[in-house]
């Protein structure tokens, strides 16, 4: 998979990612997934005005090209939306079945944990050297310090430790203003 052109975050900035799931949290079952729920749109431009974090898309929506996913969505939300977490299914021939939490851990590991991986022109912000100034080691990020997230899904299927950063909306609710609130203080801890 050729990786997406984003931009990564400015040193020393303090990261904010919303892993978007789309069917369920802005688009509900009441509207036979037909469109986006205008209220929940609401509730997320709050989420985003409140906490200025960025989109990752995590759903079904994404298409393994950023702007054909970007397309998909309403005009004002585009800009916000940085990248898509990769489609395991499209790469993994088992019959086991791969979990949401797990495509959102390899964006996290990736990009924000080890964001040198995901953008060469990092490499020197997180080296280590040696008092003889050779290297030594690269550094990383720690969530809750470099950099926070929100999980927004109606599935479960996230990793245990993943559970801090979960908000698990209903299909038939979806993003309401409780779950908003929640989505505002998890973003909001750094």
């Amino acid at each position: 998979m050729e990786k997406n052109k984003i931009e990564p975050f400015k040193p020393g900035e303090k990261w904010k990612i919303i892993f978007l799931d789309v069917d369920g949290v802005i688009c509900l079952g009441k509207d036979g997934y037909s469109g986006f729920n205008t209220e929940a749109l609401e509730n997320l431009r709050k989420i985003i005005e409140k906490t200025n974090a960025r989109i990752v898309i995590s759903s079904s929506w994404r298409c393994g090209d950023l702007e054909k996913t970007k397309e998909q969505f309403p005009q004002w939300l585009r800009e916000f939306i940085i990248d898509e977490t990769i489609r395991y299914y499209n790469y993994v021939k088992s019959p086991l079945r791969v979990f949401r939490g797990n495509e959102i851990e390899t964006w996290i590991h990736d990009h924000l944990d080890y964001p040198w991986k995901a953008w060469e022109e990092l490499d020197e912000l997180y080296q280590t050297l040696k008092p003889d100034g050779s290297f030594k080691k690269m550094n990383s990020n720690r969530v809750g310090q470099d950099y926070t997230y929100v999980i927004l899904d109606d599935d479960n299927d996230m990793l245990y430790f993943q559970k801090d950063w979960f908000v698990n909306t209903s299909t038939m609710e979806g993003l309401d203003k409780q779950k908003t609130e929640e989505c505002i203080q998890i973003l909001n801890r750094i």
